[in-house]
Protein backbone atom coordinates (compact mmCIF):
# COMPACT_ATOMS: atom_id res chain seq x y z
CA UNK A 1 0.00 0.00 0.00
CA UNK A 2 1.31 3.45 -0.93
CA UNK A 3 1.08 6.51 1.28
CA UNK A 4 0.76 10.02 -0.20
CA UNK A 5 0.59 13.54 1.22
CA UNK A 6 -2.25 15.98 0.60
CA UNK A 7 -0.91 19.31 -0.73
CA UNK A 8 -2.00 22.72 0.53
CA UNK A 9 -4.39 22.77 -2.46
CA UNK A 10 -5.85 19.38 -1.38
CA UNK A 11 -4.21 17.55 -4.30
CA UNK A 12 -2.59 14.11 -4.22
CA UNK A 13 -0.24 12.32 -6.60
CA UNK A 14 -1.19 8.79 -7.64
CA UNK A 15 1.98 6.69 -7.23
CA UNK A 16 3.72 5.51 -10.40
CA UNK A 17 3.19 1.80 -9.71
CA UNK A 18 -0.57 2.34 -9.39
CA UNK A 19 -0.73 4.55 -12.52
CA UNK A 20 1.11 1.86 -14.46
CA UNK A 21 -0.98 -1.02 -13.13
CA UNK A 22 -4.23 0.76 -14.06
CA UNK A 23 -2.94 2.34 -17.27
CA UNK A 24 -3.93 5.83 -16.17
CA UNK A 25 -3.12 8.67 -18.57
CA UNK A 26 -2.94 12.46 -18.10
CA UNK A 27 -6.36 14.06 -18.44
CA UNK A 28 -8.23 10.85 -17.67
CA UNK A 29 -11.19 11.41 -15.37
CA UNK A 30 -11.84 9.50 -12.14
CA UNK A 31 -14.78 9.20 -9.76
CA UNK A 32 -14.02 10.07 -6.14
CA UNK A 33 -16.37 8.34 -3.71
CA UNK A 34 -16.84 8.44 0.03
CA UNK A 35 -17.28 4.86 1.23
CA UNK A 36 -17.82 4.68 4.96
CA UNK A 37 -14.70 6.19 6.49
CA UNK A 38 -12.47 6.09 3.40
CA UNK A 39 -12.17 7.44 -0.16
CA UNK A 40 -12.25 5.37 -3.36
CA UNK A 41 -10.81 6.73 -6.59
CA UNK A 42 -12.25 4.86 -9.58
CA UNK A 43 -10.87 5.45 -13.12
CA UNK A 44 -13.46 6.28 -15.77
CA UNK A 45 -13.09 5.03 -19.35
CA UNK A 46 -11.34 7.35 -21.76
CA UNK A 47 -13.97 9.27 -23.74
CA UNK A 48 -12.26 9.27 -27.15
CA UNK A 49 -10.77 5.77 -27.02
CA UNK A 50 -11.17 3.69 -30.16
CA UNK A 51 -9.98 0.18 -31.12
CA UNK A 52 -7.02 1.77 -32.97
CA UNK A 53 -6.07 3.98 -30.01
CA UNK A 54 -2.55 3.18 -28.76
CA UNK A 55 -3.82 3.81 -25.22
CA UNK A 56 -6.39 1.00 -25.55
CA UNK A 57 -5.40 -2.44 -24.34
CA UNK A 58 -5.89 -5.83 -26.03
CA UNK A 59 -8.81 -6.56 -23.69
CA UNK A 60 -10.62 -3.48 -25.05
CA UNK A 61 -10.54 -1.55 -21.77
CA UNK A 62 -9.64 2.04 -22.73
CA UNK A 63 -6.48 3.30 -21.12
CA UNK A 64 -5.41 0.00 -19.60
CA UNK A 65 -2.61 -0.52 -22.08
CA UNK A 66 -0.96 2.86 -21.58
CA UNK A 67 2.63 3.34 -20.61
CA UNK A 68 3.71 5.46 -17.67
CA UNK A 69 1.85 8.73 -17.26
Amino acid sequence: MASVTISSRFQIVIPREIRRALGLVPGQRVDVRLVGDHIEIVPLPLVNASPNDPQASPDGRPGSGATEA
